[in-house]
């Protein structure tokens, strides 16, 4: 898995950079504890829901911080467009069909349009 890009990162409230397309950044070397902040990702995403956490670094030879990001998807039913009159010099076998709406899963609820509706169900990811 990869990371988060384009997160801004704080420590002590300072600005510290942004992570790369790996959503990794490479912090100064320090000892002791640290205020981490967060900005670019919901809080509600992150452990805790906090976008804020101390780390101490310098502990060890190889300081990692690593943070489990959930993801929110979006699963909707969006109904069939209004039906078309059928031409009436159309062929039977020319008609289109009717049509049940199409069920859609995103993970930007910004993409998921108003004539969207919920709907109810399990979604099973194996493997994930």
């Amino acid at each position: 898995c990869s990371g988060v890009a384009g997160v801004t990162v704080r420590v002590d409230g300072e600005d510290a950079g942004s992570t790369d397309e790996e959503g990794q950044l490479e912090l100064q070397a320090g000892s002791g504890p640290c205020r981490i902040g967060l900005d670019g990702i919901p809080p509600c995403l992150l452990p805790g829901g906090a976008s804020e956490f101390v780390a101490h670094l310098g502990a060890t030879e190889s300081d990692t911080v690593t943070l489990e990001v959930a993801t929110l998807i979006w699963v909707y039913w969006v109904p069939p467009d209004e039906p078309e009159e059928p031409d009436p010099d159309w062929e039977e076998e020319d008609v289109p069909p009717d049509e049940d709406g199409t069920v859609w899963v995103c993970t930007n609820g910004d993409q998921v349009p108003d004539e969207a509706r919920p709907i109810n169900g399990i979604l099973r990811c194996p493997g994930a």
